[in-house]
């Protein structure tokens, strides 16, 4: 028998020492299931970081929108520069060839052209999810059955033993059946997630909807409300529509966004960010063709990307996978965890 040492009681944890177990390796093994253990390094994120783009983006959105208001503030000022730098710009001689394509740019942010793109990319979207959801149950196998459809099928079989006993022995003398070719799948690209369910496409168009509503509602609003006239209009009359905030860019960007959003959903990773970068590339030229054809001032482009920005992100919550992962604390392992949610 080992000695015991003066202060160790019957609770006292072993020590460590050669040929035991640190008691942090101990508790490791006992973390909780659904848990990962901590990454050496990495600092827990708070629960609300989450919310620090969305709350940057409406303090940013309140900021511009209370100086539209006041008409005044640094804002006002850079409007007015931007406008002289964008028209000296575009009377230039060398670059008058770019009218056509900027003004063909800005008429990509109207209803008809960037819903028809919003349009086409939804109905992309369920059927890429649909061929590879008909791909995937090609390739499971022909009669599996779970445990309680075996048992089902053992209680109901009982009563007729002797039947199929004769069954049997009949179909032992038949030569064996080929067996069944498993259809072959279309090969996917590493990292591409699973097919999204119906019920969580059906949530995400419905989210993508509400964002579209939200944001025509909320810029048409603003534009009667505030009236702020254009670059080169007079004060604009009562009830008509201003130019704050600007109804093309927020069009284009929350269609565009939103398209993306969708994709991105049934596509590999350097797939989703080639189409995330593009999508934001195209917003970025129809507001600056706005900017370039004097339709707009820059306060009124950066309010609708701003306002989209909010709209988009709260789409992206309901996007079929796992959530953004959650740092909490595992009392028993004394670290922390990262815990994921599906949608």
């Amino acid at each position: 028998m080992h000695a015991r040492t003066p202060d160790a009681g019957p609770g006292t944890p072993p020590r460590s020492g050669p040929g035991r177990p640190q008691a942090g390796l101990e508790q490791a093994g006992r973390r909780r299931p659904g848990t990962t253990p901590p990454v050496p390094g990495r600092r827990a994120s708070p629960a609300r970081r989450p919310l620090l783009v969305p709350g940057l983006l409406l303090a940013f959105l309140v900021f511009l929108t209370v100086q539209v208001l006041a008409d005044a503030g640094p804002l006002i000022p850079l409007d007015s520069a931007v406008r002289d730098g964008m028209r000296d710009l575009a009377a230039t001689r060398g670059l008058s060839w770019l009218d056509g394509p900027m003004h063909a740019l800005a008429d990509l942010g109207g209803p008809v052209q960037a819903g028809s793109v919003l349009l086409v990319c939804a109905l992309a979207t369920g059927w890429i999810a649909h061929r590879r959801t008909m791909a995937s149950e090609t390739e499971r196998p022909t009669g599996a059955r779970g445990p309680e459809a075996d048992d089902a099928a053992v209680a109901a079989a009982e009563p007729h033993q002797t039947h199929q006993a004769r069954r049997a022995e009949a179909s032992a003398a038949l030569p064996p059946a080929s067996p069944r070719r498993p259809v072959p799948a279309t090969p996917q690209p590493p990292g591409t997630p699973p097919p999204p369910g119906t019920a969580a496409l059906t949530r995400l168009y419905v989210a993508v909807a509400a964002a579209v509503g939200a944001v025509s509602t909320i810029v048409i609003g603003g534009k009667i409300a505030i009236a702020r006239p254009g670059p080169g209009e007079h004060e604009i009359a009562r009830g008509e529509w201003g130019f704050f905030p600007s109804g093309h860019t927020a069009t284009s960007a929350i269609c565009f966004g939103a398209a993306a959003l969708l994709l991105g959903t049934v596509l590999g990773p350097r797939a989703r960010r080639r189409v995330y970068a593009g999508a934001a590339v195209l917003c970025a030229l129809v507001g600056f063709a706005l900017l370039w054809c004097d339709y707009h001032w820059l306060g009124d482009v950066l309010a609708s990307w701003t306002l989209c920005g909010l709209a988009l992100w709260a789409a992206a919550r309901f996007t079929p996978g796992d959530r953004p992962a959650a740092e909490t604390f595992d009392p028993e392992a004394g670290g922390t965890g990262s815990t994921r949610g599906t949608v």
